[in-house]
């Protein structure tokens, strides 16, 4: 009616041979809407997948069946000092953290099964312990229930904020020596 072009589906039956038919049956769905929200999502999909491997934190998804991890970001790799493939499909208790981290961590939850900014320690690859913030939000990928995790190596920091109260309390020490 617009003008506008259409995408339309279509199906053709030859019934010739059909004395009652004696033709070629065609028929044809518009399917312009349902074509339009697949280019959506797939550029959707796009986006959240550069995102994914952009953001300067540890991203990580893992199915919570069987707790395999099924995507890593770059981030995460440089940060814990793995290879992809040496993460891809492994146990998240096997290189990340304990199961009783891992228990500790689903007692902190929300009753929806997030986890929000709360501090825990990971193990890299080399089996350094290194201190995490960490939030969590559980996902559906492919009918499989799964938990989007992000994760910020505070390590430096809290090393630092150590060092600050050491610092604050040699100081108290030296005032109380002067006095």
């Amino acid at each position: 009616q617009d003008g506008s072009y259409r995408v339309l589906e279509t199906s053709v039956r030859n019934l010739l041979h059909y004395k009652a038919v004696s033709g070629i049956v065609m028929n044809s769905r518009d399917v312009t809407e349902r074509k339009h929200m697949e280019k959506m999502a797939r550029r959707n999909e796009a986006l959240l997948s550069q995102i994914f491997d952009i953001i300067p934190v540890a991203v990580g998804i893992v199915r919570v069946a069987d707790q395999h991890i099924m995507r890593v970001n770059d981030y995460a790799l440089r940060m814990l000092g793995y290879q992809r493939d040496e993460m891809l499909g492994k146990l998240a208790t096997d290189l990340l953290i304990t199961p009783e981290t891992l228990g500790e961590l689903a007692r902190q939850a929300t009753p929806d099964g997030a986890l929000r900014a709360t501090e825990t320690r990971w193990r890299n690859r080399v089996g350094d312990l290194m201190d995490v913030m960490v939030s969590a939000e559980p996902i559906e990928i492919e009918g499989e229930l799964c938990v989007l995790a992000i994760g910020v190596d505070i390590t430096e920091h809290k090393q630092a904020e150590e060092a600050k109260v050491e610092a604050e309390k040699l100081g108290d020490r030296a005032f109380q020596v002067l006095d």
